[in-house]
């Protein structure tokens, strides 16, 4: 059952009966549950409440956390009501609710179960002679029940994306694993075969790092990989994947990079890992270096595990030529391609 042109929210609410909630909490859950990312249970739940109460604008964006506010669903809806949103978001402690701001007026339901609200769905009125703000507190109510079927749905949906996380990356750096690395070079290496694509392939392994352990202690020993890794990243390209393959070795993922690039990136993160003065905070200025190894897809390579391999043993030449220096993997009849720097002591 639907409800045929609903004039606005006031009227619609109105006019739900028991038998017309019924059919909408079954809508709602069957929407809802047709997708297990978080995204897509909360395009189901706009979806639902955009048909049904078309005369108002709803989105549905993520709580907790800090930084840019993160939208689940309705995206052109948050960008023009964001005044709304930083509103229903501020007082979040206070919903469900209807209130007045300025020229419109905002609803706030929180998606809500087992103690935690993953998100709220907010919605804000179109015209404002529909007069949303008239709307009892019960009314309000009904739309939490609605929700329910959704709130369970989200809530599972976001401790699956949880634990498939933790399979997949590591817990100091946060990058991903080696694990979820060799599945992905897989994918990349068939996806660049197929589109006729470049990709290439970073080796990093930090020079003498166990003497950094040694001397400094784990525990700061740990600080400075997390250090290297924000060097890592800020040199990587947007299509960069990086994993922490071992204790001190890191490799990325450059989809679409051909290798004069990929050759370019592993120098400019050499070199910015090398000049840093590692854990000043902790009153150390510690120096560090790196070798790196760089592999590009070729003719020479039938899958991903060959690029890997192929940029890791260039990254042992360097160590074997003396450390601190990028290398690219030899390919057939190409000619070796060796950038070293002396180390000072």
């Amino acid at each position: 059952m639907e409800m045929q042109n609903p004039v606005n929210l006031f009227q619609c609410l109105d006019s739900m009966q028991s038998s017309v909630q019924t059919t909408m909490i079954s809508e709602m859950q069957r929407a809802a549950n047709v997708s297990l990312n978080p995204r897509g249970v909360a395009k189901g739940v706009a979806y639902c409440f955009s048909r049904w109460l078309p005369s108002v604008n709803w989105c549905v964006v993520k709580t907790g956390g800090s930084g840019p506010v993160t939208v689940f669903s309705g995206h052109r809806c948050a960008e023009k009501n964001k005044r709304a949103i930083r509103f229903v978001l501020s007082n979040l402690h206070r919903a469900p609710f209807v209130h007045d701001i300025l020229d419109s007026a905002v609803i706030a339901v929180p998606l809500s179960c087992r103690g935690r609200t993953n998100a709220v769905l907010v919605g804000v009125e179109r015209e404002r002679e529909t007069r949303i703000s008239q709307v009892a507190t019960l009314k309000i109510n009904l739309l939490a029940s609605l929700l329910e079927p959704a709130s369970y749905a989200l809530d599972n949906a976001v401790l699956l994306q949880r634990a498939v996380k933790l399979s997949e990356t590591d817990g100091l750096t946060e990058l991903y694993n080696s694990r979820y690395l060799v599945q992905r070079i897989q994918k990349e290496f068939k996806h660049a075969l197929r589109m006729q694509q470049s990709l290439s392939l970073l080796f990093i392994d930090l020079d003498d790092f166990k003497e950094v352990n040694s001397r400094y202690g784990h525990m700061f020993g740990n600080r400075l990989i997390i250090e290297v890794v924000q060097i890592i990243r800020d040199r990587s390209t947007n299509n960069g994947i990086s994993a922490r393959f071992g204790g001190d070795e890191f490799v990325v993922l450059l989809a679409d990079t051909d290798k004069e690039t990929a050759f370019s990136i592993a120098n400019s993160i050499k070199d910015a890992i090398g000049k840093r003065r590692f854990l000043s905070s902790e009153g150390f200025h510690c120096q560090l270096t790196a070798s790196i190894g760089v592999a590009s897809m070729s003719r020479t390579y039938e899958n991903g595990n060959e690029l890997l391999w192929a940029a890791d043993s260039a990254m042992s030449l360097v160590k074997a030529c003396g450390k601190n220096g990028v290398q690219f993997a030899c390919q057939e009849s190409e000619d070796v391609a060796l950038s070293r720097e002396e180390q000072t002591v």
